[in-house]
């Protein structure tokens, strides 16, 4: 007896062979990541600040601590962020108003104003960055920023999400990984050294996107958007073609996609402290983006 198969039967072997693998969306990979800052917000205005950090932070974290310097590590993040003022027992929300997205899907960045609203019935408002690293516990925060805000910054409408122009699958070659970090790194090292000859405001115009976010200072009122705008902020005036500081990268950590990025280091003044020794430095951290190997890395956050 002949068994013919029928046509459902024969799909069933045909149709999986047939059909390529389905790529993740750029665009879907960066709304996860938005999705995942904006449930941590719903978290801390649950929980708490201390609660929600210490669920969203890398156990290596690492802030810019002011004087301290670079900070790295949950627990001491916390217990710096635990010893300021109404922080122990305040609630926390914050709304991300950009995210950006690696090719791979495995790190991305968030920006946004986030509200301490303190037992005592005062809120302080705040900007924030972050740099996130997704891993087997989901996207946690790898560098972190909050900065406080003389106003509340009130956001409208989600500013156009960083994504590259397709999915690139995850790469693990140590040698290739090796190659991107110090690309990325001598950007960074670029950067200081023509900031010496071409003056700090126009570095800062050369080496940013047109898209680039300046989180500003504590005196500011909102960000700053766009490398001219950032530049002229930053120069405020100055045409001596020179630059009162130097800076550069003591650690990158870049997504295997190799076009998304950031740098983590010190800034120091040129000029000697008052007793003639080197002046203390101050920490940062810049998130970089280029548009695939071989082309220029342009800072967009910072």
């Amino acid at each position: 007896m002949t068994i013919r198969p029928s046509a459902a039967a024969l799909l069933l072997f045909v149709l999986p062979a047939s059909l390529p693998a389905q790529l993740p969306a750029p665009e879907a990979l960066v709304k996860g990541l938005i999705t995942a800052d904006r449930s941590f917000s719903d978290i801390g205005k649950l929980r708490g600040c201390g609660a929600v950090l210490t669920e969203m932070f890398a156990p290596d974290v690492t802030i810019p601590a002011g004087p301290r310097g670079l900070l790295q590590g949950r627990d001491s993040v916390l217990a710096v962020y635990a010893a300021s003022p109404g922080f122990a027992t305040a609630k926390c929300s914050w709304t991300p108003i950009r995210g950006g997205i690696a090719a791979d899907g495995s790190q991305g960045f968030t920006f946004g104003a986030m509200t301490q609203a303190n037992a005592d019935g005062t809120a302080v408002p705040f900007r924030y960055l972050a740099y996130w690293v997704k891993g087997g516990a989901g996207w946690q925060v790898a560098v972190y920023k909050r900065l406080r805000a003389p106003v509340p910054v009130m956001p409208t409408t989600m500013r156009m999400a960083a994504i590259p122009p397709a999915y690139i699958a995850p790469r693990s070659d140590a040698a290739t990984q090796r190659t991107i970090e110090e690309s990325l790194a001598e950007a960074e090292r670029t950067f200081s050294r023509e900031a010496q000859t071409i003056g700090l405001g126009p570095a800062f115009a050369k080496h940013g996107s047109a898209d680039a976010m300046n989180l500003g200072s504590q005196a500011d009122s909102n960000f700053t958007f766009g490398a001219e705008a950032i530049g002229r902020k930053i120069g405020d005036g100055d045409t001596t073609k020179t630059s009162p500081v130097t800076w550069g990268p003591d650690r990158v950590i870049a997504a295997s996609s190799g076009d998304l990025g950031v740098t983590i280091g010190m800034i120091y003044p040129k000029e000697p402290a008052a007793d003639g020794s080197k002046a203390k430095g101050f920490p940062f951290f810049t998130v970089w983006r280029r548009a695939g190997p071989g082309q220029p890395w342009r800072y967009v956050a910072e």
